[in-house]
C-alpha cells in the first residue's frame, strides 16, 4: 500500500463522516419544509372554511325563527310575528331561550293573549331598551309578570322571565 492510498481512504472516510450528518440533515430540512407546505395547506383550506361557516351563520341568523314560536306553544301566529319584529329590530333573536304560552283572556270586545318569555345574556341597555320598547312600540302590548335573575358566569348580564300580553280586537285574533 502506498502512502497516496491511505491518504484517499482517509480522505474518503472524512467525507463519509461529514457526508452522512449532512445528508441526514438535508432530509430533515426538506421533510420539514414538506411538513410547512401541507400545514400552510391545511390552514388555508381551515380559513375559507371558517369564512364559509360565518357567512352561513350570519345568514341563518337573519332568517332564524326560533321553533317554539307560533301554534306549536299555543301563542297565534299575529303574536308571534310582533315580538319577532321587535327581537329582530333589537337583534335579539339569539338571546331569546324559551316561549310558552300563559293562556288567553277573552271579553267582549278583546282578546288577551299572555305569553312567558325567557331571555338569558342581557345587559342593562339591552333590558331597558327592550322594556321600552314593549311599553312604548306601536304594537300593544303589556307586562304582565317581570322576573330579573343576574348571570351566573358573567355578572354584568342577567336573565329575563317576562310575561307579556297582546291585546287585541276579537275581529283581529279571528283573522
Amino acid at each position: 500500500m502506498k502512502l497516496s492510498d491511505i491518504s484517499a481512504i482517509g480522505l474518503a472516510g472524512r467525507l463519509i463522516k461529514i457526508g452522512l450528518p449532512a445528508v441526514t440533515a438535508a432530509l430533515l430540512i426538506l421533510i420539514l419544509l414538506i411538513f410547512t407546505f401541507m400545514l400552510y395547506a391545511v390552514t388555508t383550506a381551515l380559513r375559507k372554511i371558517d369564512v364559509r361557516y360565518a357567512e352561513f351563520k350570519n345568514l341563518a341568523a337573519q332568517y332564524y325563527v326560533p321553533k317554539r314560536a307560533g301554534r306549536a306553544t299555543g301563542i297565534s301566529r299575529q303574536t308571534a310575528n310582533t315580538i319577532d319584529e321587535i327581537l329582530a329590530s333589537m337583534s335579539l333573536k339569539s338571546r331569546l331561550n324559551s316561549v310558552k304560552s300563559a293562556g288567553q283572556r277573552n271579553t267582549m270586545e278583546y282578546v288577551e293573549e299572555t305569553a312567558e318569555f325567557k331571555f338569558k345574556d342581557l345587559t342593562v341597555n339591552e333590558l331597558i331598551n327592550l322594556l321600552y320598547v314593549i311599553e312604548h312600540g306601536t304594537h300593544p302590548l303589556l307586562i304582565k309578570a317581570f322576573k330579573l335573575k343576574k348571570g351566573f358566569e358573567d355578572p354584568d348580564k342577567f336573565e329575563l322571565t317576562v310575561d307579556i300580553a297582546s291585546v287585541a280586537t276579537a275581529e283581529e285574533q279571528g283573522k
